[in-house]
């Protein structure tokens, strides 16, 4: 074919090329196979859902609240068979893990750069302690009774200096400040004792460190219990305690303390009596919120158990000397004036009581 398009020349072969071209595809295409058909599907419209009715919204958050709230202690906790702890919640036992002093936070003890000792509401019972001082017997650095037995407040000592005294965080005792408001310990759920100059983290307060006295607060675990002491000095008194829930779901909290005393004190025809209301409120309208309200009414009868004794001041003795009249002191004392007669010699000393 090469040879003949050689002979041919250019012109001569063109129409040979032409109907070559034509014939190729055609021949290379397989008249059986066809090419699919392309379909394009109209999408459809979604329709609009109903919005449910705000009534069964709110009647349905309130049961996955409920549910929630029976289910609150996780699985961990539940085999330990223990509460979990919070800053102001209640312990079980002498050892705190929790504290909310040092950061103002709830924070775990060991987590927490301060030196912080918790007195727990169990410990106070347990050493039958009277006052918040006395409560502080075994804490470290901390000297409890500086002043004695004192009616007008507590005035313990921590790392030889007087610190003030908190109530949840608010200051209820000024150091150097007599006849103030003074907690009585039945009512507390913790005393925290934070040391060292981390307390002006609090404000104006003493570098040496400082008291957080912390409120019992409403528990859903209901708890009822009622005491009765006797003790020195004529000492009676009655106490009650009530918490629980207000609702079934858990959602209202409430507690209430009460404090009766009659008693004296060890100094004479000073009183010691109080009356104590403490009820409180918990509202938790989430798993995440909650609100309490405090409230305390105190009236204590009582007056300075420290006395100071009246002295006053003797006078030196004085001395009196008369000698009886004759010649050998006359002629010896010429220059002094001449004593009184007397019928004997007498030396007599006299003191003022």
């Amino acid at each position: 074919m090469t040879a003949n398009l050689k002979r041919m020349g250019f012109f001569g072969a063109w129409p040979m090329l032409a109907a070559m071209m034509a014939v190729t595809p055609a021949e290379a295409q397989s008249p059986g196979r066809e090419l699919p058909a392309v379909v394009v599907e109209q999408p459809s419209q979604r329709t609009a859902r109903p919005r449910p009715d705000r009534a069964r919204q709110a009647a349905s958050a309130a049961s996955r609240r409920t549910a929630q709230r029976g289910q609150a202690a996780p699985d961990a906790t539940a085999a330990a068979g223990v509460r979990a702890e919070t800053a102001t919640g209640p312990v079980r036992g002498y050892l705190a893990n929790q504290s909310g002093t040092g950061t103002k936070t709830d924070t775990p003890l060991r987590e927490t750069p301060q030196s912080i000792t918790v007195v727990t509401a169990d410990r106070i019972t347990d050493q039958g302690a009277l006052t918040v001082q006395e409560t502080l017997r075994y804490v470290p650095d901390v000297f409890a009774d500086a002043y004695g037995a004192d009616s007008r407040g507590d005035y313990p000592r921590i790392r030889g200096q007087d610190p003030n005294i908190y109530l949840d965080g608010t200051r209820v005792v000024n150091t150097f400040t007599f006849n103030e408001w003074r907690p009585d310990p039945y009512t507390l759920e913790r005393i925290e004792v934070l040391r060292g100059p981390s307390s002006v983290l609090y404000g104006d307060t003493s570098t040496a460190g400082l008291l957080n006295l912390i409120s019992k607060r409403p528990q859903a675990e209901a708890s009822n219990e009622i005491g009765v002491q006797f003790g020195s000095f004529n000492r009676k008194q009655v106490q009650v305690e009530s918490t629980g829930k207000l609702t079934k779901d858990g959602e209202w909290l409430y507690r209430f303390i009460g404090v009766f005393r009659d008693s004296n004190m060890q100094t004479d025809f000073v009183k010691d009596d109080r009356i104590v209301l403490a009820p409180s409120l918990t509202w938790r309208p989430t798993n995440n919120t909650s609100w309490t309200v405090l409230g305390t009414y105190q009236k204590d009868q009582t007056g300075s158990s420290t006395r100071s004794c009246r002295t006053r001041a003797l006078p030196a003795p004085t001395a009196s000397f008369r000698c009886a009249d004759s010649p050998a002191s006359r002629a010896s004392t010429n220059t002094r004036p001449k004593p009184a007669p007397s019928a004997a010699c007498s030396s007599t000393a006299s003191t003022m009581r």
